[in-house]
């Protein structure tokens, strides 16, 4: 993806949650899109492609040994992310 397409999606993004704020959506809704400024977006992208979500600490801790399960997202996974 190139530089300008992932701004313009950015850019489409923040829109959409302005919009639904706007229109009526309590505050807390923000909280559904944390991750976009909380986390690096590179590292989230990683996880959710290769987990199908972002990697919460306990389950890192569950599988020290033998690692976290890979399981790639589902196309509904990436419809939810992207909506």
């Amino acid at each position: 993806m190139s530089v300008l397409e992932s701004t313009c999606l950015t850019f489409h993004q923040t829109l959409v949650v302005l919009c639904k704020l706007l229109n009526g959506s309590s505050a807390n809704s923000f909280d559904n899109y944390a991750y976009l400024w909380i986390d690096d977006r590179n590292e989230f992208m990683k996880q959710f492609l290769t987990y199908g979500h972002v990697l919460t600490t306990e389950e890192i801790e569950a599988h020290a040994e033998e690692g976290v399960p890979e399981n790639p997202p589902t196309l509904d996974m990436f419809k939810d992310q992207v909506t």
